[in-house]
């Protein structure tokens, strides 16, 4: 996975088209971390908690490939994969590390977002040390 052109969102909302595992909010507010690509903020649209730093994993590993089962495309109002944006959620406790087993697939067209855990063995604390 990479991609050719930074990614520059303006906060928006996005709305998660299925739960987020382990939360019942679905409407969060995606931002560029002090405006600093690849790095972005995830947080809930009405309340302080949770929110989560995220990185653009197409930006952070060159060589990794995320599968988007087709329904979940549908649900996201997919219509070229290549144009949505992957996000790994980091983990700044355990020394900056990403879950890739687990990444957010977000729309931002149509402000949809999904996590979509992957049948692949990936890790889901992997070490962000720049060594794709």
């Amino acid at each position: 996975m990479s991609r050719l052109a930074k990614v520059k969102v303006e906060t928006t909302t996005v709305h998660f088209v299925r739960p987020l595992l382990g939360f019942n909010d679905d409407t969060f507010e995606l931002a560029q971390h002090d405006a600093d690509y690849p790095w972005f903020t995830l947080s809930v649209a009405d309340a302080e908690f949770p929110s989560f730093i995220t990185v653009d994993l197409a930006a952070a590993f060159t060589d990794l490939s995320i599968d988007i089962p087709d329904d979940i495309a549908a649900d996201l109002n997919a219509e070229d994969i290549d144009a949505l944006l992957i996000l790994g959620i980091v983990n700044v406790a355990d020394g900056f590390t990403v879950n890739l087993a687990g990444p957010l697939v977000v729309n931002l067209t149509a402000q949809t977002i999904a996590q979509v855990v992957q049948d692949a063995d990936l890790p889901t604390a992997a070490p962000l040390n720049g060594g794709n």
